[in-house]
């Protein structure tokens, strides 16, 4: 576990020490400039969301039956040099339309800022930097163990999680609002002062990687730094439509629980009061308001996730089990150990939801090797143990852990967020209409990818290109021209020339009625083959003329040549345009309707008017209608 050097442990006890009642420094402290505290009316609200426009490739690369994606987002600078980067992890194999969960790891590495003399603090600080792949890689193959810790569970769950790791490289505990970082002596590339975001960096990054794969489920895991920053992003991410399925934050809160007693504590040292307030200007100014502390979010439902506070009694790195005197709210000041004073105003927020909280505090007792016996391992999820002989929690707690979250991902429409928002009804109708079943997970996929900032038509694309909705085309053509399923190595050939857009559909029909198999079913001849277009595809009888000139026009190219032109005529056009407005407006196309429609048709293809229906304001009133 990477921890803060010992001689900054007061500076980092301060600055959990924001949360309510901060006085100021103590008397006699040395003033010292410092750059004004952002204000919530000169920084994007907390709900709002990450740019994702300046997002760029960095690597790729397969290690371990997995595949990685890193990218860096140019919108939020480092620290000191490079830009916010952040990983996605897929297993290999996985196909890329598949629903799975995402997990989002946010790795720890302690706080710091820049003193009046534009220095770092702490000097040996390693978060201010951009971080390269292979180092967010280890963070998504073990965490910061060696044995792997609860990452390795999440690597080999059943429920085939796509993983998000994120950089800290502002040290700002996921906290930066986008403005300019305090004393901050560094510029970017092109000059300009360089900002603490990493609130806005985060944010950016999921919403990202809700776009690069289907999500039906979002789970925030955050250790030691990253416990901190979990139940802020969490609550940011609720804020903006983005709702976790599950919190799960491994040993630290931001609270105000601490607020007069670190200064002086026996073993704690004095704390670093200029350090405390620089620090603080680098958060959001939502994220210091007392209103806002995470007990309080909890209280209030404002953070309607269910969540896990997982921590031990005496982790050394917040002081222990020293006795201190505890604030509590609605109540008379309590005698209680550090740790558990900084998980106080949660627990009881989760116990005041009663027995049927899907929240849970985990004090665990387990042991760090080098001290064994004490209860004393810092961010127990992510170490190398995983025994804990606390009784009130099961032994094999990194199980426990991975229980609790899969049985949030089953609580699919029981959350006390709003299931149905336009963005559900819509997504729903869409995923029902086009692939012609319910599949609320999808359906769910479609309305997190809209609320991350994705475009109808850009998700309405890939529900009409996925192999999915294509295959249910190719197996409709077998069906209606050939009265058979066709096998599944054909079919994924179809649905190969469909997606790579070698073919229009208009051509793999023609394929179809030009096959051998379908001109022996019909007769055999040319002239049976053509008058038997007439009637699948026109929908009336021959006449003799016709048949004459089109047994001609086969000598003269070909079948496909000919189908295509049949399927391609304006009657055909035409009921297929009526078709689709049938399906998806559930009314007749008009005449003005086949008019426009008609000649796009021809030159886009039928799954051009598919969008263009479903992404219009009549179908959006028809989804809301239907799945209110």
């Amino acid at each position: 576990m990477l921890r803060p050097r010992r001689r900054w442990l007061p500076a980092l006890v301060a600055v959990l020490c924001l949360g309510v009642g901060w006085t100021g420094p103590p008397a006699g402290a040395q003033d010292a400039p410092v750059a004004p505290a952002p204000s919530a009316a000169t920084v994007p609200a907390v709900g709002a969301p990450g740019s994702t426009s300046r997002i760029e490739l960095v690597a790729a690369s397969t290690r371990d039956g997995w595949s990685y994606v890193q990218l860096r987002n140019r919108a939020y600078p480092c620290a000191i040099g490079g830009y916010s980067t952040f990983t996605i992890a897929t297993r290999v194999g996985t196909p890329a339309d598949a629903v799975r969960p995402l997990w989002v790891y946010m790795h720890g590495g302690g706080f710091g800022h820049f003193d009046a003399q534009g220095q770092k603090q702490p000097p040996d600080s390693w978060n201010m930097h951009e971080e390269d792949a292979d180092r967010q890689i280890r963070y998504l193959t073990r965490g910061h163990s060696t044995d792997g810790g609860i990452m390795a569970s999440v690597r080999a769950d059943p429920a085939g999680y796509r993983m998000l790791g994120v950089s800290m490289c502002g040290h700002d505990g996921y906290g930066g609002p986008d403005v300019a970082d305090p004393n901050n002596p560094h510029l970017t590339p092109d000059g300009r002062p360089r900002t603490v975001n990493g609130l806005y960096a985060t944010k950016a990054a999921v919403a990202f990687a809700l776009r690069f794969g289907p999500t039906d489920d979002i789970v925030v895991h955050g250790t030691s730094a990253g416990s901190f920053g979990a139940w802020h992003v969490a609550w940011a991410l609720e804020e903006q439509g983005l709702a976790p399925t599950a919190v799960v934050a491994d040993s630290g809160i931001f609270a105000d629980a601490f607020t007069g007693w670190a200064e002086g504590q026996p073993g704690c040292g004095d704390p670093d009061a200029e350090g405390t307030e620089i620090f603080r200007r680098r958060l959001h100014p939502a994220i210091v308001d007392p209103a806002n502390r995470p007990a309080r979010l909890v209280a209030d439902g404002r953070l309607s996730s269910p969540v896990l506070d997982v921590w031990t009694p005496r982790d050394p790195i917040w002081c222990g089990d020293r006795p201190v005197r505890c604030p509590v709210e609605d109540g008379p000041d309590a005698m209680l150990g550090a740790n558990a004073c900084m998980h106080e105003g949660v627990r009881r927020a989760i116990a005041a939801q009663g027995p049927g909280s899907r929240s849970r505090s985990m004090e665990l007792c387990v042991d760090d090797p080098a001290t064994p016996g004490d209860c004393d391992q810092h961010a127990p999820a992510d170490s190398n143990s995983d025994v804990n002989t606390n009784p009130a929690h099961p032994p094999r707690f990194r199980r426990a852990i991975m229980d609790w979250v899969r049985a949030r991902l089953g609580d699919d429409g029981t959350a006390p967020v709003a299931d149905r928002t336009p963005g559900h009804s819509f997504a729903t109708a869409a995923v029902t209409d086009l692939l012609g079943r319910t599949d609320l997970r999808r359906a769910e996929a479609v309305a997190l990818a809209l609320a991350a900032g994705d475009t109808k038509t850009a998700v309405l694309g890939r529900l009409t290109r996925g192999p999915e909705w294509l295959s249910a085309i190719v197996q409709d053509l077998y069906r209606s021209t050939l009265g058979r399923e066709g096998t599944a190595a054909d079919v994924a050939f179809w649905v190969r020339e469909l997606a790579s857009g070698r073919r229009t559909v208009a051509r793999v029909a023609a394929s179809f009625y030009a096959s051998a198999e379908y001109v022996g079913a019909v007769g055999g001849t040319p002239e049976a083959w053509v008058g038997d277009l007439y009637d699948a595809i026109l929908g009336r009888p021959a006449d003799a003329a016709g048949v004459a000139y089109w047994v001609d026009q086969v000598a003269r190219t070909n079948r496909p040549s000919v189908a295509h032109r049949f399927f391609q005529s304006a009657e055909s056009v035409a009921a297929r345009v009526d078709g689709l407005y049938g399906k998806l407006l559930a009314r007749p196309a008009s005449a003005s309707d086949v008019d426009y429609w008609g000649p796009r048709v021809k030159a886009e293809g039928d799954l051009a008017l598919a969008v263009s229906l479903a992404r219009s304001d009549e179908y959006q009133r028809r989804s809301e209608a239907r799945f209110p």
